[in-house]
Formats: C-alpha cells, structure tokens, sequence
C-alpha cells in the first residue's frame, strides 16, 4: 500500500532529498554521511572508505542529497546528542538510548547506498550502470520507513526489530574504525573507547543473545579484538533465522497520524550454527589485530579461536597492560 508522502519517501534524483522525498529544486543541500565533527576528531577528511565495487572514496566526498529542513532541524538534532555522547566517552554513550543510536547508524548505513547510487560502477565504463540501483535501496524501504522517527512521522509499539550493542574498549592502536554488511544488515564502529555495533532487522535476536555477553562483561573494558569477535559473532548469527522478521505498520491515509510499527510476534527458528562458515567472517574482522606469525584456529568439527573467553568457558577481561604483555 502507498503510504502518504508526508511518512517520507524514497526519492533517488540527485535534487531529492534522502530522508523526506522532498524535491529540493534549487536549494542545493547535501548531508554528510559521515558527520563533519566525526571527520574532524579522527582526521578523516582525507580516509577512505570501502564501496560495494571494492573501490574506494574519501570520506569528505560522501555526501547526499537532503533538504535544509532535515539537515538544519531533525539530523542536526541527532548529531548533537550523538556529540554529547562521543564527547563523554562510554560513560554518557553507553546512556545514551537505543534508538538514538540506531537512528544515527541507520543515517550512515542508509547514505552509503543512498551515495552509491550515483556513482558509476565501473568507471570507464558507464554503461555498466551505478554501483547501488534503485532496487537495492528499495529492499531497504522498512528501515527508510523507520527512520523517518526522525522527522517525529514514525514510532514502534512495544518491542523494537533492531539491537544495539554498546561497549567499552581498550585504546589500541587508530582510535577509529568502520566496517558495515549489507547482506547481514548489520554495522560497527570503532570511536575511542566507544563500541558500537547495530543489527537493524534482527527481530531482537542479538538483544536475546550477544547482549548478555555485554551485559556480563558490566562496562568493563574489551581489547578492540574482541569487539571484533563480537562483530564476527553478531553478523553470523542474524543470517540463520529461516523466516524474515514481519511488521505491522498503521498510518492514515492522508498523512495526519504518526506512522506506528508493531513488531509481529512469531517463533524464530534458527539454522544450525556452522563454525567453518563463521571462521570465515571472524578471520576477515581479526586478522588485523592479530600479531605476525598468529592466525586464527579452526580445528573441525568446532574448536575455534576466542578471545572473548577464556579455555575454561569464562570472561577473557584484562587491563591494558596485560594484554600489551600478551602480544609483546
């Protein structure tokens, strides 16, 4: 059913804007994906990131269509509580809710598609089409949806179909990282000390699992491997329920009410947990954190290696110190 355009829409010319639709026509705003104080503070300006085509492009080129009422009102809202947060280190981040961090993170992993669309995928070729089409954006139409809680035109009833992780990390090495899966839906970035993982679509599979992990681990401090891990972990295991997660969503056909989704309640049956198939993504997320001549182990049917716990099954939580001992 189509929605009324106030709820937002998915608009894909360059002069409309991301979040609302709204043709622009010649205000001419964009919106950084990545938000200019997180460019400043971790000197990103001139990093680059991994697309879809495994080309690269400088962070402070990745900006997207959006009108002066999105960006100078609802996002500048959200990029000042997310400030506030970074700027307080795990303390305040970790207070900060849920949504705001799913909302902030579904920004980032929604505008790099939304940027993709307009960029060739094969340069010298461009007939070859863009590097995101529409289709693909459009397989993303329910967090669009949701984020239009942005814009005060969306909310969810009772549980919410995402999960957010926040830990507290050990400073080793860059202070910043980013890594996203499309086919996952699922992002984590690494600010300071702050930890942030995000599964968008899960149906609170992470919260009813991994969130324990953090919840035992109590705000103590993690070596940026096993954030890493956790990652592997999490991405993993949104790809093995056998059904998609369902919604309700109610809206007025003329746009007067807020847009409400309830999340529907069904079983949720998951494939077996295959180890060789989850070696692969934690090998591809903690190889760069392993020292020379270290590999991580997989000896069938299911011993893998862990640096999330330890060999007797408990919390691997070390100061700093120790683990710089442990890697000398």
């Amino acid at each position: 059913m189509q929605m009324h355009h106030s709820y937002g829409k998915q608009a894909f010319e360059d002069d409309s804007c991301f979040l609302c639709g709204k043709c622009m026509d010649d205000e001419n705003s964009v919106e950084h994906v990545f938000p200019k104080w997180l460019q400043n503070r971790y000197e990103l300006w001139d990093q680059k990131v991994g697309l879809l085509n495994l080309s690269f492009l400088a962070y402070r080129q990745l900006t997207i269509p959006c009108c002066k009422a999105c960006n100078n009102q609802h996002l500048s809202q959200l990029e000042g509580e997310v400030i506030a947060a970074v700027r307080g280190g795990f303390e305040k981040a970790v207070q900060l809710p849920s949504k705001t961090w799913y909302l902030w993170a579904g920004k980032i992993f929604y505008g790099l598609l939304r940027k993709e669309l307009s960029l060739l995928l094969e340069r010298s070729n461009p007939n070859r089409g863009t590097i995101a089409t529409p289709e693909i954006l459009e397989s993303f139409s329910n967090l669009h949806l949701f984020m239009q809680g942005l814009r005060g035109r969306h909310k969810f009833i009772g549980d919410v179909p995402y999960s957010v992780l926040v830990c507290n990390l050990h400073e080793f090495g860059s202070l910043y990282d980013f890594r996203d899966n499309l086919f996952a839906f699922t992002l984590a970035i690494r600010m300071g000390e702050i930890g942030l993982i995000v599964s968008f679509e899960d149906g609170g599979l992470i919260r009813n699992s991994y969130e324990k992990y953090v919840d035992e681990v109590g705000g103590r401090k993690l070596h940026p491997i096993q954030f890493y891990e956790l990652y592997a972990k999490v991405s993993y295991q949104v790809t093995l329920p056998q059904s998609p997660v369902y919604y309700w969503t109610q809206s007025h056909v003329d746009g007067h009410y807020i847009a409400t989704t309830e999340l529907a309640k069904s079983s949720m049956f998951l494939a077996d947990w295959d180890q060789e198939e989850y070696v692969k993504l934690l090998r591809f997320h903690v190889s760069h954190c392993l020292a020379e001549n270290s590999e991580v182990v997989f000896e069938p049917p299911d011993r893998v290696s862990s640096w999330m716990i330890d060999e007797k099954g408990e919390l691997l939580l070390l100061s700093k110190e120790a683990w710089e001992s442990l890697t000398q």
